[in-house]
């Protein structure tokens, strides 16, 4: 007999059940133990009777055995630990049908037997992962979850009876439970699908406890409707949901300052494993509801829409920016924006306020989002009569204004309501009124999405913006470059006079008192202008030398001409800059025609790109090709000093 086993309580079991726990506790225990074992635990219906098993299985005493690896091979730990849930989560869902509630009693006690598990969590999660897809058909991965989920209800149910709460409750544990548990359930997503995992759903959070729970305990915070399942993906909803159910469990229990911890690694885990998109869908089956005036009734009819969901909806956008335009394929906008019109929550303005700020920033939403966004505000705008007094004082409707005003004069939204107009379109350089037929237009040659009637409305447009966030502008003539090969080097004093060379062997030139100088092919940047050269990071690799100090090695009279290079203060700053920016110098780049051939010199990022490119390349035309390299460079850098550039923008040496 286990030693687990208080003598009473095996008394009080029928002699069958007395010996199929006492064989399913044992850590040899084989795969037809263990299912009748489960088999047993779903049959039963004496609560009395199965809680003894269910808190023998959940001794502490037991956890360092199952987890020892030489002790117990891993098949037996699988299975141990598949017994254990599995277990635990049928007395939950016994428990939780009690139409009177849990008994506390009883919650208390699970809970006491539950609380070491939490400091296994990760070892547990490993086990369970490693659970064969045989044994996963009988058994799935989200028991482990809806053992989580009970006791959330559990506490949850007791929490009028604060008085016992201190003794049972341990935040930090269950925290550190609750996160790979969550994980290890959106992993197993695919087994997850189904009416099964939706019922029992419905079964811990009933309409009934819910409406009670919202009515009697949070008034004023809950504005809350339930949504009937939705005809595609049904399950997925009642998990994501499930995460505001608990955490707003927690929050009761042990107050916001702790319960909004959960939150983050909560929705990073949702947002991965893709589970967040069915809120959008929810909140489309709330928009269609409406507008037909249904009723919300029924059995599966558990979905809440609170100021803590809006608020992980909130935070979803960050962790995910993708997310906003995946949510654009189930009619969350659409939804979003009837919602609105119908007086569902006040929080869905700022979510909408949201959508439509990320939309006129960010230039990669734009393209994705425009024609949804732009039919919300026009919608919005024919139903402004009918909208309540205070919608202009909502965070909406700033974000109305703002958008339409970027409809009537901003380029990027006007595309939009071309595309509804005639046939004839419109010049995109918002200054010219000018609209014609589309085969008089030449298009932009990078992203082919702007129109022009001209080449000064084109470069006027470049110019106010379109260059910020078009593609099309790289210089691919040093994509291949990997190293800088060394010579002379201060980024303020004198022009980096080291020349760039197609090298593809990728191997670094080291100077024996400096660090190697990279220039990654990946990290060439967008230019500027049409006419103007990239911008290169440089990296330094090898952190600073031993004195503290670039030396730049050379000839002794290109030393003396630059007063001593060893002790140069700017360049000492240039390579702190480096430091605190990760080790990486952005500078310029320009293509010098030279007597030897094309060479690149490397400029500052402070300089004045445009005009020093075409003042050097202009330059480096009258320098004779009998000239050696050498001598080439120096007539280049007196023909530069001579020039009316600033003072301040002279690096060339």
């Amino acid at each position: 007999m286990h030693d687990i086993f208080r003598p009473s309580q095996l008394d009080r079991l029928p002699a069958a059940q007395k010996r199929v726990a006492t064989v399913a506790m044992r850590d040899d225990c084989s795969l037809a133990d263990q299912q009748h074992f489960l088999q047993l635990c779903n049959e039963s219906v004496r609560r009395d009777l199965l809680l003894p098993t269910i808190y023998a299985s959940l001794d502490p005493r037991r956890i360092p055995r199952l987890l020892d690896l030489d002790a117990n091979p891993l098949p037996k730990r699988i299975l141990a630990a598949l017994n254990l849930f599995a277990a635990a989560i049928v007395a939950l869902c016994h428990l939780i049908e009690d139409a009177e509630g849990p008994p506390l009693h009883a919650a208390i006690e699970l809970w006491d037997r539950f609380l070491p598990w939490a400091r296994f969590a990760h070892p547990i999660g490993d086990v369970l992962r490693t659970i064969p897809s045989s044994f996963m058909a009988q058994v799935p991965l989200r028991t482990l979850f809806l053992v989580l989920v009970g006791l959330a209800h559990i506490l949850m149910a007791g929490s009028g009876k604060m008085e016992h709460m201190p003794r049972v409750w341990n935040a930090e544990g269950f925290l550190a439970l609750l996160i790979p548990a969550w994980r290890i359930a959106l992993d197993d997503c695919d087994q997850m699908k189904g009416a099964v995992f939706a019922t029992s759903c419905a079964l811990i959070f009933p309409k009934e406890y819910t409406r009670r729970h919202a009515d009697d305990a949070l008034p004023r915070r809950w504005r809350f409707h339930r949504a009937s399942r939705l005809a595609r993906d049904p399950s997925l909803i009642p998990v994501v949901f499930q995460v505001c159910n608990i955490t707003h469990g927690i929050d009761r229990i042990i107050g916001d300052s702790r319960g909004n911890v959960v939150k983050v690694p909560l929705l990073e885990a949702t947002c991965a494993a893709g589970a967040v998109p069915s809120l959008t869908q929810m909140f489309a089956s709330v928009a269609n509801a409406k507008r037909a005036r249904a009723n919300y009734s029924g059995r599966d009819t558990v979905l809440i829409i609170t100021d803590e969901t809006l608020n992980m909806l909130y935070l979803a956008m960050h962790f995910d920016p993708r997310y906003i335009a995946l949510a654009t394929r189930h009619g969350f906008i659409d939804g979003l924006v009837e919602c609105v019109i119908q007086g569902v929550p006040d929080s869905l303005v700022t979510v909408l306020n949201i959508l439509l700020t990320e939309t006129l920033t960010n230039a990669a939403l734009q393209l994705q989002l425009i024609d949804p966004l732009v039919d919300a505000v026009m919608r919005l705008s024919d139903e402004r009569d009918t909208l309540s007094s205070a919608f202009k004082s909502r965070p909406l409707g700033a974000a109305y204004h703002q958008a339409e005003r970027a409809i009537r004069l901003g380029g990027d939204m006007r595309d939009a309501f071309v595309r509804r107009q005639p046939p004839g379109r419109a010049c995109d350089n918002l200054k010219c009124q000018y609209m014609g037929p589309r085969a008089s237009f030449r298009r932009c040659g990078g992203c082919k999405a702007r129109f022009y009637c001209s080449d000064a409305c084109q470069k006027l447009d470049w110019g106010d913006g379109h260059q910020r966030w078009c593609p099309s502008v790289r210089d691919t003539r040093i994509a291949h470059l990997k190293i800088f090969p060394k010579r002379q080097l201060s980024f303020m004093r004198f022009i980096l006079n080291w020349y760039f060379t197609v090298n593809g062997s990728g191997t670094p030139l080291k100077d024996s008192a400096g660090p190697a100088i990279y220039c990654r092919p990946a990290s060439i940047l967008r230019s500027r202008g049409p006419n103007t050269v990239p911008l290169v990071i440089i990296e330094l690799r090898g952190g600073r030398p031993d004195d503290n100090r670039v030396r730049v090695s050379g000839t002794a009279d290109v030393r003396a001409g630059i007063g001593g290079a060893d002790q140069d203060p700017t360049l000492e700053e240039w390579i702190d800059r480096a430091q605190r920016s990760r080790g990486r110098i952005c500078v310029h780049v320009v293509k010098v025609p030279l007597v030897t051939g094309e060479h690149y010199i490397v400029m500052p990022l402070r300089s004045n790109m445009s005009y020093l490119n075409d003042t050097v390349a202009r330059l480096a035309k009258g320098i004779p090709r009998s000239l050696t390299h050498e001598r080439a460079f120096e007539r280049l850098s007196e023909e530069f000093s001579r020039t009316r550039v600033p003072s301040k923008l002279r690096t060339l040496y």
